[in-house]
C-alpha cells in the first residue's frame, strides 16, 4: 500500500516537472530565433519587461499559492477547501486588477521605475495583462496539484506553450508585428491557459471568508521578501 502511494507520488512529481521543464526549455529555444530575427537594441524592450515580470510576479502572488496550499490540505471538507479557494483566488484578482490598473493608467511612472523607454508604453500595457492572466491561473494550477490531476496540469502547461510558440512565429513572420508579437503571442496564450482553466475555477470557487483571508496573508506575505 505504501509503496503505491510512494510510486503515485513520484510518477506525478514527475509529470508537474517535466511538463514545467519542457515548457521552460521550449520558451527557451525561442531566444535563438529573437536574436536572428531582432537586432539587440530593438529587442531591449522585451527582455528588460520579462526581467521585470519576475519582481511583478511576486507582488501579484503575494504568497497566495502557498498559502492556498496549506490552508486546502489542512481543511479536509470539501466545502472548507472550496472556501480557501474563493478567498485566495479573490485575493489575487483584486491584487492583480490594482497593480495591472496602475501599469495601465499610469504607464511612464512604472516604464522609469523599471527602466523602460516611454515610446514602449503599449509593450508596457500588454505587460499587464500578461501579469494578471498569468496570476489567475496560480490558485486553479495549485488545485490540480492537490487534488492529483497531473495530466490536466501538464496538458494545460503545454497547450500554452503550444500557442505561444506558434503564435510567436505567426505574428512575428506572418504579421510582421515585430516583438509587439512576442508579447501579443504570450497574452493570448496566457488567456488560453486560464481559459482551460474555468473548469476548475467554476467548480472549486466557493465564498471568501475575511477571517480566512486574513489568516493566508499572515502565512503568504512572508514569502514575499
Amino acid at each position: 500500500m505504501a509503496g503505491s502511494r510512494i510510486g503515485r507520488l513520484v510518477s506525478e512529481t514527475a509529470v508537474y516537472g517535466i511538463s514545467s521543464v519542457v515548457g521552460r526549455l521550449i520558451n527557451f529555444l525561442l531566444f535563438p530565433l529573437y536574436s536572428q530575427v531582432f537586432p539587440p537594441d530593438v529587442y531591449q524592450p522585451v527582455a528588460i519587461l520579462y526581467a521585470a515580470f519576475i519582481f511583478f510576479n511576486i507582488l501579484y502572488q503575494h504568497g497566495m499559492e502557498s498559502a492556498y496550499l496549506k490552508f486546502a490540505t489542512d481543511r479536509k471538507e470539501n466545502q472548507g477547501r472550496s472556501q480557501a479557494f474563493g478567498t485566495a483566488v479573490v485575493s489575487i484578482s483584486s491584487v492583480g486588477l490594482v497593480i495591472s490598473a496602475i501599469i495601465w493608467l499610469l504607464p511612464g511612472p512604472v516604464s522609469d521605475l523599471i527602466q523602460l523607454d516611454a515610446r514602449y508604453a503599449d509593450l508596457l500595457m500588454l505587460g499587464g495583462w500578461i501579469l494578471l492572466l498569468d496570476a489567475l491561473a496560480i490558485v486553479p494550477f495549485a488545485d490540480l496539484r492537490l487534488r492529483n490531476k497531473p495530466w490536466t496540469f501538464a496538458g494545460i502547461r503545454l497547450a500554452n506553450v503550444t500557442v505561444n510558440v506558434g503564435l510567436n512565429v505567426w505574428f512575428i513572420f506572418g504579421m510582421e508585428w515585430g516583438v509587439r508579437g512576442v508579447l501579443m503571442a504570450n497574452v493570448v496564450a496566457s488567456a488560453v491557459s486560464l481559459g482551460l482553466l474555468l473548469p476548475t475555477l467554476a467548480g472549486r470557487f466557493g465564498r471568501p471568508d475575511g477571517a480566512l483571508w486574513s489568516k493566508l496573508l499572515r502565512f503568504g506575505l512572508p514569502f514575499v521578501p
